[in-house]
């Protein structure tokens, strides 16, 4: 608030002075003043021009009754100092408002977080031939450039868009972003009045913990009666669109918030761990389901391998170290070694079992946090999908 009554003052004060010189050169002279006056008025702004007309017309009144100087001055003053005072009332509610979401979206340094992981490995573009794969020709699709460019146009949906806008209002009030300050009109806390935080549009809720798929007992996941026909399975884009749906919700796009990087390390507001906020799932008449799905960690100081839970991967779960990890099978090895040299969703079909195994890769919107190059392999998804069968097509266990 002490901020806002500065900017106040000062531009009362610049209105006041300039037409003190008008008065004090009248009968002569006092037009040119107030012509510089009313030009500097507009570069500072709306406001400051609407508080130099209405001295204007104090400072006409007066003349026109040839007050001597002080009162006159007196007139002009009161003037400038009214809507001043009802400005910084009006604004006294949206300072407080403003002051507690600065409570509630602190800035957080990122050192420490990114202090635990290591660069890994850069990617190298085509797909790697002579690796063998470990179960028969699985399906591969290689990622390209119109389709990072397709993911990072999805991370700048409207709503986040907007919530940005305000994570970075928010900022210029902590002082974090120097460069935004000296970019706006106004002065100080005021610029961030050009894209007001608001309650309802900053506010996201934590990804809660979500328990894997499906639970060992449900019929998808026994095995599957003798001379039972397994369902056809699902087409390469469907395979792809549950994976894009894994990223979506892994990294949800407004769970970024607002980074800045012109500090000493970088600094963020309003920014969460990333964790599954929805369960991917294919389409309701895909007669396949997913039965587990699990992140494969490639940034931390250990060989690459997969945290094992009963829940969906949570980064905020998985900093606590209690979440166990085990080695990559056999599948994964190999589909790894693939998505390392470019491709981007490795398939292996079984009547009874899908295995995919999908990259997760640095898109514009990562590099603010991950010191790596645009496409570079950051982790992956591993998915089991099973067919989704009656209970009489099950092989009921022996007592």
């Amino acid at each position: 608030m002490s901020t806002v009554v500065a900017w106040l003052a000062i531009h009362s004060a610049v209105c006041i002075a300039l037409w003190a010189a008008a008065l004090a050169l009248r009968p002569h002279g006092w037009a040119g003043i107030a012509g510089v006056g009313f030009v500097v008025s507009l570069c500072l702004g709306p406001a400051t021009v609407l508080t130099w007309l209405l001295c204007g017309i104090a400072a006409g009144v007066v003349m026109a009754r040839k007050w001597t100087f002080w009162p006159a001055m007196a007139a002009v003053t009161l003037v400038a100092l009214v809507p001043a005072g009802y400005r910084a009332w009006s604004w006294s509610g949206r300072i407080a408002e403003l002051e507690a979401l600065r409570a509630q979206y602190p800035v957080q340094r990122l050192e420490d977080r990114l202090a635990i992981l290591r660069s890994p490995s850069i990617v190298v573009d085509g797909p790697l031939s002579a690796l063998q794969p470990a179960n028969g020709s699985p399906v591969v699709h290689t990622f390209s450039e119109p389709e990072l460019a397709d993911i990072e146009a999805e991370y700048n949906g409207y709503r986040n868009y907007r919530r940005e806008g305000m994570l970075r209002s928010l900022t210029d009030v902590h002082g974090a972003v120097e460069r935004e300050f000296h970019r706006r009109e106004g002065f100080g806390v005021v610029r961030s009045l050009n894209m007001w935080p608001r309650q309802e549009v900053l506010e996201l809720p934590e990804p809660e913990p979500m328990p894997q798929p499906l639970p060992s007992s449900d019929a998808g996941s026994l095995p599957l009666a003798a001379g039972f026909d397994p369902p056809r399975p699902p087409h390469l884009g469907d395979l792809q669109g549950l994976h894009r749906q894994g990223q979506l919700s892994f990294i949800d796009p407004q769970s970024l918030g607002y980074v800045d990087r012109t500090q000493h390390g970088p600094q963020a507001v309003g920014f969460q761990a990333h964790g599954f906020r929805t369960r991917p799932e294919l389409e309701r008449n895909q007669p396949w389901r997913v039965t587990e799905l699990e992140l494969v960690s490639l940034l931390k100081d250990t060989s690459p391998a997969v945290y094992q839970s009963d829940r969906l991967p949570n980064l905020k779960h998985v900093a606590h170290d209690d979440v166990p990890l085990r080695p990559l099978d056999e599948f994964e090895q190999s589909a790894l070694e693939r998505l390392h040299h470019g491709e981007d969703v490795v398939i292996d079909q079984h009547p009874a079992e899908i295995r995919v195994l999908g990259s997760l890769r640095a898109i514009r919107q990562c590099l603010d946090c991950h010191s790596v190059e645009r496409g570079t392999l950051l982790g992956a998804f591993t998915y089991r999908l099973r067919p989704v069968v009656p209970a009489t097509a099950v092989d009921s266990p022996t007592l």
